[in-house]
């Protein structure tokens, strides 16, 4: 019944993705190598699409690693979907230029389990334990494959979870930054997503006023993935990387 649900769930939002967003392509761009978008299924609203790198067109190519977890990167794990992850890093070519988009799963549903199950403090401990596997993972990656890894931010799609989404962000943030001096000019933070919120106003049962950050209404797409038209947002963040 669940990969029935998966699967149903990935249909839909590919046909969203073709109908409502068309992929424009550049032929000079498709002649230049790849810019490969490694992530769960929030990579595939990147795909296909064109963005700007040191001031060329490059195309995003997607490395989809289904229901991969930053808590799946560890050393000791097995699973999967990590391995489909390590099997699409060793098919490329040596030096490649590889954007990491994972996360998200992680605020969804692996952390606030684990916090109730007892397994961390609390959220934030949560956070930081599953940060240090990830950026563990990305080193793993520039040293062993010499690739240029670029950090994408973990999407603040959900209402539930985007107070942690941004806490996790802050926190990946630091530890990208941290470890990029480890790595001169191999590893680096996207820093956009602020770009992807607005803040609104909201008025409680009696009254009550408050002000939150809400996803931009121009990047919803089916209620879990980001619209295409992020990437307008993403190609900055990568033009501004020098």
């Amino acid at each position: 019944e669940t990969l029935v649900r998966n699967e149903v769930a990935y249909f839909c939002c590919v046909r969203q993705l073709l109908e409502e967003h068309p992929i424009q392509w550049d032929q000079e761009a498709t002649e230049r190598p790849g810019l490969f978008l490694a992530g769960d299924s929030h990579c595939l609203t990147g795909a296909w699409r064109q963005v700007q790198l040191r001031g060329e067109t490059r195309v995003l190519v997607p490395l989809l690693s289904t229901g991969l977890k930053a808590w799946h990167m560890r050393d000791e794990s097995t699973f999967y979907p990590k391995m489909q992850l390590l099997n699409s890093m060793k098919a490329l070519p040596r030096g490649s230029q590889v954007v990491m988009a994972f996360g998200e799963i992680d605020c969804r549903e692996g952390i606030l389990v684990s916090v109730n199950r007892d397994r961390y403090k609390d959220i934030q401990e949560g956070i930081q334990v599953t940060v240090k596997i990830y950026v563990k993972m990305l080193l793993r990656l520039v040293r062993d494959y010499g690739f240029e890894v670029f950090v994408h931010p973990v999407a603040p799609v959900l209402n539930e979870t985007r107070e942690m989404v941004m806490l996790y962000n802050a926190i990946l943030k630091t530890e990208v930054l941290s470890a990029a001096e480890k790595v001169p000019g191999s590893l680096h933070w996207l820093d956009f997503v602020h770009k992807l919120l607005t803040r609104s106003k909201t008025t409680a049962f009696g009254g009550t006023k408050s002000i939150s950050n809400s996803l931009r209404h121009d990047l919803e797409l089916d209620g879990t993935h980001m619209s295409p038209v992020y990437v307008s947002d993403l190609s900055d963040a990568l033009a501004s990387i020098p």
